[in-house]
């Protein structure tokens, strides 16, 4: 994960990087997405066992999470004006960083798995 930013309105930036070994699929092109993710792609996450074989897939209108057949899809939402100025000053940050954390399955799944529940 490479950059984080919390914006006041309880959003959270994050950007993620997968190796090439971690992609099973076709890979089209790099790109941004904005998608609010609500309880059910949460609790998605944090319900994610080792055992558990898990697809990520993200495209152009939704992100879509696949456990075992039980799949949770976030459609993109309208970027509100007033994060364009944070969303830019975040690509600044992110065009001078470097790799600080490099995570295997069961490190990843943990992380997931420790998201909050929410309400």
């Amino acid at each position: 994960m490479y950059g984080l930013r919390l914006f006041h309105c309880a959003g959270v930036y994050a950007r993620v990087d997968l190796l090439a070994d971690a992609l099973d699929g076709e890979f089209l092109a790099n790109g941004t997405t904005n998608v609010d993710f609500n309880q059910p792609m949460l609790t998605a996450l944090s319900s994610i066992q080792n055992n558990e074989n898990v697809m990520l897939s993200i495209g152009q209108k939704e992100v879509g999470l696949d456990v075992e057949g039980k799949t949770v899809v976030e459609r993109k939402v309208p970027l509100p004006v007033k994060w364009i100025k944070g969303l830019s000053s975040v690509q600044i940050y992110l065009s001078q960083s470097e790799i600080s954390h490099t995570f295997n399955k069961i490190q990843t799944q943990q992380l997931f798995r420790s998201m909050p529940k929410g309400k």
